[in-house]
């Protein structure tokens, strides 16, 4: 690829990096401090859309990608410490990465940031299937996070997302992809089986710098987003996920698989998740619906510890 020198690397040994691989998801919380880029290192600047379209292992170290990062081939594609800032010229829903093609098989990126320099209601932070995220910071996108997979709608999404820090998502009206305005989540999943949501901090309120002013919303000071993870099995069903010990904190609804269209699925575990009381909704912490099979147990408010009540819609 023109203008990108890919660098081979065992692994960083220093300080910052050992501190950061010692993280346990759901013991420690992650923040501005232990997530995103470790700063220090020079850094190599990559300007325009990247295409990684020949197979094998490759990995970045230190990158800085302005343009979308798209992974269009099979093989180990490795990121750390990393700035993927997307593309500011969108016409179309992506992510600043985008693991969406067929090939892409395992994609991995720890201790990045994906902050789009001009944010977009077209911008997501990762969109796709078979990418694992760590530590990574995500904010100013509509959705932090897409999970699905177009060849394989409801195989094995192969996601995993731990100790996240996902906030400051945006807002715009009008959005063509919704009449009122845009659908703002932390995570969403649209189909697929088995993804791994762990050790989490996911923040589902606006960043009111950017986007349009929530007009609808103008009565709530929290200018709430939708969720922190949300459930439309839009492109298959959605089935054996895994959410547990994250920190989930805003939106209307903090975890909303409660559209009827989940009805029949199981949708997995939800354990030891620690919540707000901030849900626009009052209670709508857990939502399902009433016909989806589900595991919930040991779920609590963060101020108090005291127990969770799913909700289920009737």
């Amino acid at each position: 690829m023109a203008g990108l020198t890919i660098v081979y690397t065992i692994g960083d040994l220093d300080s910052a990096f050992a501190a950061r691989d010692a993280m346990v998801a759901g013991v420690v919380m992650p923040a501005g401090s232990n997530t995103g880029i470790v700063s220090g290192y020079s850094r190599t600047v990559v300007t325009g859309d990247t295409t990684l379209s020949s197979a094998g292992d490759e990995s970045y170290y230190h990158y800085d990608f302005h343009g979308r990062v798209r992974v269009t081939s099979s093989g180990h594609k490795y990121f750390r410490n990393c700035r993927f800032y997307g593309n500011g010229s969108l016409t179309a829903n992506t992510g600043a990465l985008d693991c969406t093609h067929a090939s892409a098989d395992n994609v991995e990126v720890e201790d990045s940031e994906f902050i789009p320099e001009v944010p977009s209601l077209w911008q997501d932070g990762v969109i796709g299937h078979d990418y694992t995220i760590r530590r990574c910071k995500i904010q100013r996108v509509v959705d932090g996070c897409g999970i699905y997979n177009t060849a394989d709608g409801t195989g094995p999404t192969g996601v995993v997302i731990e100790m996240c820090h996902i906030s400051k998502l945006g807002w715009w009206y009008p959005d063509p992809n919704h009449a009122d305005g845009s659908h703002s989540d932390g995570i969403q999943i649209q189909g697929g089986s088995g993804t791994v949501l762990r050790g989490n901090y996911i923040d589902a309120r606006f960043d009111t710098t950017i986007g349009d002013s929530p007009w609808s919303r103008n009565s709530d000071a929290s200018y709430r987003a939708m969720s922190c993870l949300m459930y439309t099995p839009n492109v298959g069903a959605i089935t054996n996920t895994v959410v547990d010990k994250n920190w989930l904190f805003g939106g209307e609804i903090s975890v909303n698989c409660g559209s009827n269209s989940n009805a029949g699925n199981d949708l997995g575990d939800f354990t030891d998740n620690r919540f707000g009381r901030d849900q626009y909704y009052t209670g709508h912490t857990l939502d399902f619906d009433s016909g989806a099979a589900f595991y919930a147990d040991g779920n609590v408010y963060d101020d108090d510890d005291s127990a969770v009540t799913v909700r289920t819609n009737a």
